[in-house]
C-alpha cells in the first residue's frame, strides 16, 4: 500500500502540537513519500476529558472519521487519503500511586472504512493534579490545569503537560508521534497485517 507517492492527510484537530506529532510520525515511517496535512477543526464527541479506554479510543476513531469526510467529500485518485485522530485520556491503571495514567491514542482512518488505532507512552501525573481533575467541578480538563501551575497558556499545544513534568526535555509533539507510529504499522506493513 505504501508504494505511492503522496499521502493527503485529514487531522482531526487544529492543535499544532498535534498537527506537528502527525508529520513527525510519517516523515519516520515513510521518509520518501510526500504526506500533505490538512487540519479540521472536529468535534471528538467525547467530551474535553475522556477517561478510559473505551471514550479516549472512541474520541480518537470520531476525529478520524469527522476529518476524513470534512476534507473528502467525494475520493480523487492521487495517492492515498485518511483522516487521523488523536485523543489524550486518564486511564484506570492499577497499583500505580494515582490510579491513572495518561494515554494519548492515534486513530487512523482509511477510504475503504478500515480503522487502524495505536497508543503512545503512558505517564502518570502528580497526585495534585489527578485530585484537582477529579474533584474540582471547575477544573475539566488536563490542560486547564497544567497551564495554571505553570503560568503559561495553552501549554496543550505547544510543550503540554510533558514539557512542564520533563523541564522542556520533551515536549508534546515528541510523545504523540508514537501514537501516530503505531496507528500506521498497518499501513506500514500491509503485508503483514493483511488477513
Amino acid at each position: 500500500m505504501h508504494s505511492h507517492k503522496l499521502f493527503q492527510v485529514a487531522v482531526g484537530t487544529k492543535n499544532p502540537a498535534k498537527i506537528e506529532a502527525v508529520k513527525l510520525g510519517f516523515t519516520k515511517l515513510f521518509p520518501d513519500i510526500e504526506c500533505i496535512v490538512i487540519p479540521a477543526d472536529v468535534d471528538s464527541n467525547v467530551g474535553v476529558q475522556p477517561y478510559g479506554f473505551e471514550s479516549t479510543i472512541q474520541g480518537a476513531i470520531n476525529r478520524a472519521k469527522n476529518a476524513y469526510f470534512a476534507i473528502f467529500d467525494t475520493p480523487i485518485h492521487t495517492g492515498i487519503q485518511m483522516g487521523i485522530g488523536i485523543e489524550a485520556g486518564m486511564i484506570p491503571v492499577p497499583l500505580t500511586s494515582t490510579g491513572y495514567l495518561d494515554y494519548q491514542f492515534c486513530a487512523v482512518y482509511l477510504s475503504n472504512g478500515s480503522i487502524s488505532v495505536g497508543s503512545g507512552p503512558g505517564f502518570e501525573y502528580p497526585a495534585k493534579i489527578v485530585d484537582i481533575l477529579l474533584n474540582d467541578p471547575n477544573h475539566l480538563e488536563i490542560g486547564t490545569i497544567i497551564a495554571e501551575i505553570s503560568g503559561i497558556e495553552n501549554t496543550k499545544e505547544n510543550e503540554g503537560a510533558i514539557g512542564l513534568l520533563t523541564k522542556n526535555i520533551f515536549r508534546r509533539a515528541d510523545i504523540l508521534q508514537y501514537s501516530v507510529i503505531s496507528a500506521l504499522l498497518p499501513i506500514k506493513s500491509p503485508d503483514l497485517y493483511s488477513r
